[in-house]
Protein backbone atom coordinates (compact mmCIF):
# COMPACT_ATOMS: atom_id res chain seq x y z
CA UNK A 1 0.00 0.00 0.00
CA UNK A 2 3.13 2.27 0.63
CA UNK A 3 4.39 1.80 -2.25
CA UNK A 4 0.88 2.54 -4.24
CA UNK A 5 0.30 5.84 -2.45
CA UNK A 6 4.40 7.24 -3.12
CA UNK A 7 3.97 6.00 -6.56
CA UNK A 8 0.46 8.36 -7.27
CA UNK A 9 2.19 10.94 -5.64
CA UNK A 10 4.99 11.14 -8.06
CA UNK A 11 2.38 10.69 -10.65
CA UNK A 12 0.43 13.83 -9.50
CA UNK A 13 4.01 15.57 -9.51
CA UNK A 14 4.96 14.72 -12.76
CA UNK A 15 1.58 15.65 -14.19
CA UNK A 16 1.74 19.16 -12.94
CA UNK A 17 5.07 19.41 -13.78
CA UNK A 18 3.67 18.86 -17.82
CA UNK A 19 1.02 21.10 -17.24
CA UNK A 20 3.10 24.04 -16.53
CA UNK A 21 5.74 23.09 -18.85
CA UNK A 22 3.08 23.43 -21.55
CA UNK A 23 1.44 26.87 -19.98
CA UNK A 24 4.97 28.42 -19.83
CA UNK A 25 5.89 27.43 -23.84
CA UNK A 26 2.46 28.89 -24.79
CA UNK A 27 2.94 32.35 -23.31
CA UNK A 28 6.57 32.34 -24.27
CA UNK A 29 5.14 32.00 -27.60
CA UNK A 30 2.57 34.80 -27.19
CA UNK A 31 5.14 37.03 -26.07
CA UNK A 32 7.10 36.30 -29.13
CA UNK A 33 3.74 36.89 -31.12
CA UNK A 34 3.37 40.10 -30.07
CA UNK A 35 6.51 41.32 -31.25
CA UNK A 36 5.44 40.02 -34.63
CA UNK A 37 8.02 37.02 -34.13
CA UNK A 38 6.29 34.37 -35.93
CA UNK A 39 9.12 32.18 -36.29
CA UNK A 40 9.98 32.27 -32.94
CA UNK A 41 6.73 31.95 -31.58
CA UNK A 42 5.76 28.84 -34.08
CA UNK A 43 8.67 27.23 -32.81
CA UNK A 44 7.53 27.67 -28.66
CA UNK A 45 3.91 26.44 -29.89
CA UNK A 46 4.95 23.72 -31.79
CA UNK A 47 6.70 22.69 -27.87
CA UNK A 48 3.83 23.16 -26.57
CA UNK A 49 2.05 21.01 -28.79
CA UNK A 50 3.90 17.83 -28.38
CA UNK A 51 4.05 18.17 -24.49
CA UNK A 52 0.06 17.93 -24.83
CA UNK A 53 -0.88 17.20 -28.00
CA UNK A 54 -4.74 17.73 -27.13
CA UNK A 55 -4.29 21.47 -25.65
CA UNK A 56 -6.71 23.95 -27.49
CA UNK A 57 -4.45 27.11 -26.62
CA UNK A 58 -1.41 25.52 -28.28
CA UNK A 59 -3.09 23.98 -31.17
CA UNK A 60 -4.91 27.59 -31.99
CA UNK A 61 -2.15 29.52 -31.41
CA UNK A 62 -0.08 27.24 -33.83
CA UNK A 63 -2.60 27.99 -36.08
CA UNK A 64 -2.35 31.54 -35.48
CA UNK A 65 1.34 31.58 -36.45
CA UNK A 66 1.21 29.49 -39.02
CA UNK A 67 -1.54 32.09 -40.62
CA UNK A 68 0.59 35.21 -40.37
CA UNK A 69 3.88 33.48 -42.61
CA UNK A 70 1.41 34.12 -45.15
CA UNK A 71 2.31 31.52 -47.33
CA UNK A 72 0.19 28.52 -48.99
CA UNK A 73 2.02 25.65 -47.36
CA UNK A 74 1.63 27.24 -43.91
CA UNK A 75 -2.00 27.98 -44.31
CA UNK A 76 -2.51 24.41 -45.04
CA UNK A 77 -0.53 23.83 -41.60
CA UNK A 78 -2.49 26.17 -40.31
CA UNK A 79 -5.94 24.21 -41.16
CA UNK A 80 -4.68 21.43 -39.59
CA UNK A 81 -3.63 22.79 -36.17
CA UNK A 82 -7.09 24.97 -36.19
CA UNK A 83 -8.81 21.36 -36.90
CA UNK A 84 -7.36 19.85 -34.15
CA UNK A 85 -7.84 23.23 -31.42
CA UNK A 86 -11.75 22.18 -32.25
CA UNK A 87 -11.78 18.76 -31.92
CA UNK A 88 -10.44 19.82 -28.36
CA UNK A 89 -14.39 21.20 -28.01
CA UNK A 90 -15.67 18.03 -28.70
CA UNK A 91 -17.13 15.49 -26.35
CA UNK A 92 -16.78 11.79 -27.36
CA UNK A 93 -20.71 11.44 -28.36
CA UNK A 94 -20.04 14.44 -30.49
CA UNK A 95 -21.87 17.34 -28.53
CA UNK A 96 -20.13 20.17 -28.76
CA UNK A 97 -19.05 21.49 -25.14
CA UNK A 98 -17.46 24.53 -25.93
CA UNK A 99 -19.22 25.99 -28.64
CA UNK A 100 -17.28 29.41 -28.90
CA UNK A 101 -13.86 28.31 -29.02
CA UNK A 102 -15.13 25.61 -31.55
CA UNK A 103 -16.38 28.26 -33.55
CA UNK A 104 -13.53 30.47 -33.33
CA UNK A 105 -10.94 27.97 -34.61
CA UNK A 106 -13.61 26.81 -37.61
CA UNK A 107 -13.91 30.70 -38.26
CA UNK A 108 -9.91 30.84 -38.75
CA UNK A 109 -10.15 27.87 -40.89
CA UNK A 110 -12.45 29.83 -42.94
CA UNK A 111 -9.59 32.39 -43.69
CA UNK A 112 -7.11 29.90 -44.00
CA UNK A 113 -9.88 28.78 -47.14
CA UNK A 114 -10.81 31.99 -48.39
CA UNK A 115 -6.26 32.63 -48.78
CA UNK A 116 -6.44 29.37 -50.24
CA UNK A 117 -8.48 30.32 -52.56
CA UNK A 118 -11.27 27.90 -51.84
CA UNK A 119 -14.25 29.99 -51.39
CA UNK A 120 -16.92 27.16 -51.00
CA UNK A 121 -15.18 25.69 -47.97
CA UNK A 122 -14.66 29.43 -46.41
CA UNK A 123 -18.50 29.64 -46.65
CA UNK A 124 -18.57 26.47 -45.19
CA UNK A 125 -16.73 27.33 -42.61
CA UNK A 126 -18.26 30.62 -41.91
CA UNK A 127 -22.09 29.00 -41.88
CA UNK A 128 -20.81 26.61 -39.37
CA UNK A 129 -19.15 28.97 -37.03
CA UNK A 130 -22.52 30.44 -37.06
CA UNK A 131 -24.59 27.82 -36.19
CA UNK A 132 -22.15 26.90 -33.15
CA UNK A 133 -22.09 30.64 -32.22
CA UNK A 134 -24.41 32.91 -33.72
CA UNK A 135 -23.36 36.12 -31.73
CA UNK A 136 -20.30 35.83 -33.96
CA UNK A 137 -19.98 38.89 -36.35
CA UNK A 138 -16.76 38.46 -38.04
CA UNK A 139 -18.74 35.05 -39.32
CA UNK A 140 -21.45 37.24 -40.51
CA UNK A 141 -19.70 39.97 -42.27
CA UNK A 142 -16.98 37.30 -43.91
CA UNK A 143 -19.94 35.08 -45.20
CA UNK A 144 -21.90 38.33 -45.94
CA UNK A 145 -19.00 39.27 -48.22
CA UNK A 146 -18.22 36.45 -49.98
CA UNK A 147 -22.09 35.10 -50.96
CA UNK A 148 -22.41 38.77 -52.37
CA UNK A 149 -19.11 38.71 -54.19
CA UNK A 150 -19.06 37.59 -58.09
CA UNK A 151 -17.12 34.72 -59.04
CA UNK A 152 -13.99 36.67 -61.20
CA UNK A 153 -14.16 38.97 -57.85
CA UNK A 154 -13.63 35.44 -55.42
CA UNK A 155 -9.94 34.97 -55.82
CA UNK A 156 -8.93 38.57 -54.98
CA UNK A 157 -11.18 38.47 -51.10
CA UNK A 158 -8.61 38.62 -48.61
CA UNK A 159 -7.70 41.47 -46.72
CA UNK A 160 -11.37 41.62 -44.90
CA UNK A 161 -10.70 37.71 -43.32
CA UNK A 162 -7.60 38.44 -42.22
CA UNK A 163 -8.53 41.60 -40.31
CA UNK A 164 -11.12 39.96 -38.67
CA UNK A 165 -9.09 37.42 -37.71
CA UNK A 166 -6.95 39.68 -36.00
CA UNK A 167 -9.62 40.94 -33.83
CA UNK A 168 -9.77 37.07 -32.95
CA UNK A 169 -6.18 37.31 -31.51
CA UNK A 170 -6.18 39.84 -29.22
CA UNK A 171 -9.54 38.31 -27.35
CA UNK A 172 -8.26 35.02 -27.80
CA UNK A 173 -5.04 35.42 -26.40
CA UNK A 174 -6.65 37.82 -23.68
CA UNK A 175 -8.93 34.87 -22.47
CA UNK A 176 -6.25 32.50 -22.81
CA UNK A 177 -3.89 34.33 -20.04
CA UNK A 178 -6.54 34.40 -18.03
CA UNK A 179 -7.19 30.78 -18.08
CA UNK A 180 -4.17 30.02 -17.55
CA UNK A 181 -3.34 31.89 -14.55
CA UNK A 182 -6.51 30.20 -13.12
CA UNK A 183 -5.42 26.89 -14.39
CA UNK A 184 -2.14 27.26 -13.10
CA UNK A 185 -3.71 28.16 -9.37
CA UNK A 186 -6.10 25.71 -9.38
CA UNK A 187 -3.55 23.05 -10.29
CA UNK A 188 -0.79 24.21 -7.35
CA UNK A 189 -3.69 23.89 -4.84
CA UNK A 190 -4.95 21.01 -5.72
CA UNK A 191 -1.06 19.77 -5.63
CA UNK A 192 -0.98 21.21 -2.10
CA UNK A 193 -3.89 19.45 -1.08
CA UNK A 194 -3.06 15.87 -3.22
CA UNK A 195 0.09 15.51 -1.54
CA UNK A 196 -1.09 16.57 2.12
CA UNK A 197 -3.96 14.01 1.65
CA UNK A 198 -1.57 11.29 1.07
CA UNK A 199 1.33 11.67 2.83
CA UNK A 200 -1.37 11.41 6.02
CA UNK A 201 -2.41 8.09 4.26
CA UNK A 202 1.47 7.27 4.15
CA UNK A 203 1.33 7.48 7.81
CA UNK A 204 -1.57 6.05 8.90
CA UNK A 205 -0.90 3.54 6.15
CA UNK A 206 -4.64 3.13 4.91
CA UNK A 207 -6.09 3.73 0.86
CA UNK A 208 -6.80 7.18 0.14
CA UNK A 209 -9.08 8.89 -3.05
CA UNK A 210 -7.06 12.01 -3.96
CA UNK A 211 -9.33 15.20 -4.73
CA UNK A 212 -8.68 16.86 -8.11
CA UNK A 213 -7.08 13.30 -9.58
CA UNK A 214 -9.85 13.17 -12.29
CA UNK A 215 -8.87 17.18 -13.14
CA UNK A 216 -5.31 16.13 -13.37
CA UNK A 217 -5.56 13.03 -15.30
CA UNK A 218 -7.99 15.10 -17.71
CA UNK A 219 -5.13 17.42 -18.45
CA UNK A 220 -2.74 14.85 -18.81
Amino acid sequence: MKRFIISTIFSVLFISAFAQREWSTVRSGNREYRDSLYIQALSAYADAVKTNPNSYAANFNLGNALYQLNDSAMYENALLAYGNAALQTIHEDSTINDPVRYANAVYNMGNCYAKLNKMNEAKQAYMEALRKNPKDEDARKNLAILLHMPKEQSQQQSSSSQDKQENKEDQQEQQQEQEQQQEERKENQMDKETAEQLLEALEEDKPVQSKGKGQLEKNW
